[in-house]
């Protein structure tokens, strides 16, 4: 019997249909919230996106073209989004694009990988209202689809500012011993008065979202995120089935200054949290 490499699966005519099913229904709601499908090259060049990738750059997958340029298989789909709307598509932000590709990536125990992955940027002027209602257009993918037992954990880089150095190196390594509490989840009465995240959560208060959660706890690269982020997670399935956030800092490394907010939902996670579901 042979097999495919390392960190890479075959899938099979079932498994197809059964992810075309799901892509279907994940496509049709961003269609109906105004998004439109756009496609990316599989193939880079790496010098063109390193400075939007940031910390992922170490785990891209490179290599040399005849002629000697540095390539990159396609590592993540915001980056390239990034350098496509900052060059070709300016004179028409706001523009909100989804897709459904796979991405290509180093893991340190699976070798190199291929995630399938949907997802959503919504780039130019953006409104608190534009990023919740986002939030409630993943919340309405996970019904769809049939995830029932899902949350969406939120939180924002001024969540950390009176943090020690201490306390924010226990808390991005996870380690709640030396912090002395476990950080809190809830809703609006988390968060402080006049911040970011209460006009938020004010939003979330009036609309009945109850699937949204401000989760204090919740630490993500505050070099990459400039605003709220999140991940959506399952009770029955331990990792982050999909995140994203605002991320301004991806448009500003190709000269574009606008916003950016979006999230990428990974399939095979997905696929396992509805088997557990």
């Amino acid at each position: 019997m042979t097999y495919a490499p390392l960190g890479l699966r075959d899938y099979l005519p079932h498994e197809i249909q059964h992810r075309d099913s799901i892509i279907q229904r994940l496509a049709s709601i961003a269609e109906k919230n105004g998004y439109k499908r756009i496609i990316t090259p599989s193939i880079e060049h790496f010098d063109q996106l390193k400075e939007g990738l940031g910390a992922l750059s170490e785990r891209s997958i490179k290599f040399f073209d005849r002629s000697g340029a540095q390539l990159v298989l396609r590592p993540d789909h915001t980056t390239a989004i990034a350098r496509i709307v900052s060059s070709r598509l300016t004179d028409e932000l706001p523009v909100k694009l989804y897709y459904n590709d796979p991405v290509f990536r180093k893991d340190p125990l699976l070798g190199e990988t291929e995630i399938f992955q949907f997802g959503v940027e919504h780039i130019g002027s953006i409104s608190i209202q534009d990023e919740f209602d986002i939030l409630l257009m993943l919340a309405h993918m996970c019904k769809e689809v049939g995830l029932d037992d899902y949350e969406i954990h939120v939180a924002h880089p001024e969540i950390f500012d009176s943090y020690s150095k201490e306390e924010l190196y226990s808390i991005k390594n996870g380690d709640f011993v030396a912090l002395k509490d476990l950080p809190k989840k809830g809703k609006v009465e988390l968060a402080k008065e006049g911040s970011y995240l209460k006009s938020l959560f004010d939003l979330v208060e009036l609309n009945k979202a109850e699937s949204i959660y401000l989760n204090l706890g919740l630490y993500k690269d505050l070099n990459y995120y400039n605003g709220i982020y999140f991940e959506l997670v399952s009770k029955s399935f331990g990792k982050p089935i999909a995140a994203g956030g605002r991320y301004d800092s991806v448009l500003n490394a190709f000269g574009l200054n606008a916003h950016a907010f979006g999230f990428a939902l990974r399939f095979h996670y997905l696929d396992r949290a509805l088997s557990n579901d």
